[in-house]
């Protein structure tokens, strides 16, 4: 039951965005938006809903660079085979 809007974005309840993400159950969702760690839209009925766009930046990777905080995890170490 996705729900678009007059500005064209697509919105999910918190089953849809679950599933759509791979990453969470619905309770999950529920969960996060109250401790406002996901984006969502309460409406004045109670429902929770989820913008799409907010959903794909959330499981979308940040690929690592030389840059980041944790760089010598993946950029100084001398790997060796074992065997």
């Amino acid at each position: 039951m996705n729900i678009r809007n007059s500005d064209g974005y697509i919105f999910m309840v918190p089953k849809e965005a679950a599933e759509f993400t791979g990453v969470a159950s619905e309770r999950t969702f529920l969960r996060w938006a109250r401790e406002g760690k996901v984006a969502h839209v309460r409406l004045p009925n109670g429902r929770v809903l989820f913008r799409q766009s907010d959903l794909e930046e959330l499981i979308t990777p940040i690929p690592a660079t030389a840059d980041s905080p944790d760089s010598d995890v993946l950029f100084d170490r001398d790997w060796q085979a074992e065997g």
